[in-house]
């Protein structure tokens, strides 16, 4: 984590390295690009057991895109109280939904 200086608070970020080929294309609502290409998603589906035990990720399609976690995370970050985030719940297959942190 890289610590950010502020009078305020005390702040880190972060880059996400971990990049798992997770989302299923076929049910997912996909744009492409005319040459085929990914584009980006209207709406994402994940394959259950490539993010079943996983907290944060990227997809190959979106590496320099936002990182997407799961409820695991999303019940550590609010069991400690952590402050500054914000999810965006996208995707659940009944046992593990992945969401993607929000602006906050």
């Amino acid at each position: 984590a890289l610590p950010l200086a502020f009078d305020e608070a005390e702040y880190f970020l972060f880059n996400v390295t971990n990049v798992i080929d997770a989302l299923d294309e076929a049910a997912s609502d996909v744009v492409y690009f005319k040459d085929g290409g990914f584009h980006r998603a209207k709406r994402y589906a994940f394959k259950p057991e490539a993010v079943r035990d996983q907290w944060i990720f990227k997809i190959p399609q979106q590496r320099k895109g936002f990182a997407f976690v799961t409820d695991r995370f999303v019940e550590l970050v609010n069991s400690a109280g952590l402050t500054g985030f914000g999810f965006e719940h996208l995707w659940s297959d009944q046992t593990q939904p992945a969401a993607s942190p929000k602006a906050a």
